[in-house]
Parts: C-alpha cells; sequence; structure tokens
C-alpha cells in the first residue's frame, strides 16, 4: 500500500498537500485574484499515545500533554507502573519518581513506592512516598452523574509534620483536582449523541497505560447486576 501523497477534495477535485496546503484547484485559472498560495485546510490537533490517535477540533485547546495527570506522573517513575487484576480487586504498584516532584517533596522518603488497591466495589486503599502513612477513599453515588469521596490518613505519629501536611494538600489540592477534571472531561464526552462505546487499551506487560484494571472493575459490575437480575 503506497503512502498518500496528497488530499483531494471529492466534490470539486482540489488537492492539497498533507500540510494542508492548496496545490491545485479546477476551474480557478481564469480568475486573477484567485491565489492559491493563501489557501490552507483547517488545522487540528492529532496526538498519539498509548496506541490511540485523539483528535481535537478546537485550535485554542490545550495539548493533550499538558492535560494529563502530571503531578501524579512525577510523583511515580512510570516506567516502573504495572498494574494486576485479582478477584474482586486491582493492584497498581510503581516507584516513587526520580525527578523534582511538583506534588509535594518525597526527597526524604523512606517509603519509596506508590502502592493502590482498589477493592471492589468503591474502596481504595493506598500509600504514597513519603513517610510511613496509608490512606483509605471511598467513592460513594450521590446521584445520577455525581458521587462523593471521603478520604481517611493514617500517618506515623498523631501530628503530621510538614511534608506530610504538603503532601495532604497535593492530594486535595493538585492531584484530586487534577482527577475530576478528567473524569468530569470524559463524561461530557460520553453525554454526546456520537458516544456508543469506548475502547479499552490493553498492554499485555500490565503497564500504567494499559486499561485492563478498567475492564477488570466493568466485568465485577456486570457480574453484580446479573446476579441481581437472576429470578428467583
Amino acid at each position: 500500500m503506497r503512502p498518500w501523497r496528497s488530499i483531494v477534495c471529492p466534490y470539486h477535485a482540489w488537492t492539497f498537500d498533507l500540510t494542508g496546503r492548496l496545490r491545485r484547484a479546477r476551474n480557478t485559472g481564469g480568475m486573477p485574484a484567485f491565489d492559491a498560495s493563501v489557501v490552507c485546510l483547517d488545522r487540528i490537533q492529532v496526538t498519539e499515545f498509548g496506541g490511540m490517535a485523539y483528535v481535537n477540533l478546537d485550535p485554542a485547546a490545550a495539548p493533550l500533554r499538558e492535560q494529563a495527570h502530571k503531578d501524579f506522573v512525577s510523583l511515580v517513575d512510570m516506567s516502573t507502573y504495572r498494574v494486576t487484576t485479582y478477584g474482586i480487586y486491582s493492584s497498581h504498584m510503581a516507584e516513587a519518581g526520580r525527578a523534582d516532584d511538583s506534588a509535594y517533596d518525597v526527597s526524604g522518603a523512606t517509603v519509596t513506592e506508590h502502592t493502590v488497591w482498589w477493592l471492589w466495589p468503591s474502596t481504595r486503599l493506598l500509600r504514597h512516598p513519603g513517610r510511613g502513612n496509608f490512606m483509605v477513599l471511598q467513592i460513594i453515588p450521590d446521584g445520577p452523574e455525581r458521587t462523593r469521596e471521603t478520604w481517611d490518613f493514617y500517618l506515623e505519629t498523631a501530628e503530621p509534620d510538614e511534608a506530610e501536611l504538603d503532601s495532604i494538600r497535593s492530594v486535595d489540592e493538585v492531584l484530586q483536582v487534577e482527577d475530576i477534571a478528567l473524569v468530569e472531561s470524559v463524561q461530557r464526552g460520553m453525554r454526546t449523541p456520537a458516544f456508543t462505546q469506548g475502547k479499552i487499551v490493553h498492554d499485555p506487560g500490565g503497564s500504567g497505560l494499559s486499561e485492563h484494571a478498567v475492564h477488570h472493575f466493568h466485568g465485577l459490575a456486570l457480574d453484580a447486576y446479573r446476579r441481581e437480575l437472576r429470578p428467583a
């Protein structure tokens, strides 16, 4: 299969090169004021991520790389991130990031791994890099398209030190803000008439880009519905 060399309009047969510039325009030779060099197709943003191409028609939108979970991916070393699914839970493990973290300082951390367990149906147990710590997140349905989150923090001492206060503020004011914005953006997309079904990105190696744990959760939800609807 030969690579494309041009884009041709099937209606007017105008021909554009792969940068969008007009090369030939039929029936315009007798138009002295027609300047093909100033005609160009509209530019759109296209980004490849996780083996998929993302297209954004808004020329003013921030690039995808600036809208991803930028503070979290500096907290951990994403090259070490691994996701594993089990019966009613999944685990997410990664080493602490090696670069300066944009969320909070982990330079003196005694805990050097990021560990998370998602427990069916709505509980998340986790530990971030830092001093000895443990967190419990519960995500509770709160009406159509709404959820309520509650966080409990367990630390080494009764009074948190400054780094721990920074880490709590980071969860509340940075990481959760990014998470919520991403989830709400996905929900807006799912509300559009064009949405039918999304695709799951699966990496057999279980990397942090793989969404097999999402698929695993969907399976648990479907099993619960089937049990509930099963005739008595």
